[in-house]
């Protein structure tokens, strides 16, 4: 997988159920503890977590190119460019929760990514 736009919507599609998002961990397994997002244990993501997992490594390029369309996304969004502090924290983010709030930077990403693909 090349594409940003494809690891931005794989990323996003890993934490579209809360119930395979979370908090303070790049991943956990089915157990709750964390292990690392490319463990083929994992079954809970990180917005930064997901965007490894997508990418298939943890700092190639692939996932940094990802990983600066969310911060161009979040920022945008929520006026913040720190999508793990959004990812992670309990306030609101343009009215919105976080995991809404980062679903919503998933979306931006993708779409400006498919811009800039195009």
């Amino acid at each position: 997988m090349s594409k940003t736009s494809e690891i931005l919507t794989v990323a996003r599609a890993l934490i579209a159920d809360p119930d395979h998002w979370t908090k303070w961990s790049h991943a956990r397994d089915n157990t709750g503890q964390g292990v690392p997002p490319l463990d083929p244990r994992a079954v809970c993501f990180c917005a930064d977590g997901a965007l490894m997992r997508a990418a298939g490594t943890v700092s190639g390029q692939a996932y940094m190119d990802a990983s600066l369309e969310m911060v161009h996304a979040c920022r945008d969004l929520t006026g913040s460019g720190d999508y793990v502090t959004v990812n992670d924290g309990s306030a609101r983010y343009a009215g919105l929760l976080p995991h809404q709030a980062i679903l919503a930077s998933f979306d931006r990403a993708i779409e400006r990514a498919k811009l800039l693909e195009a």
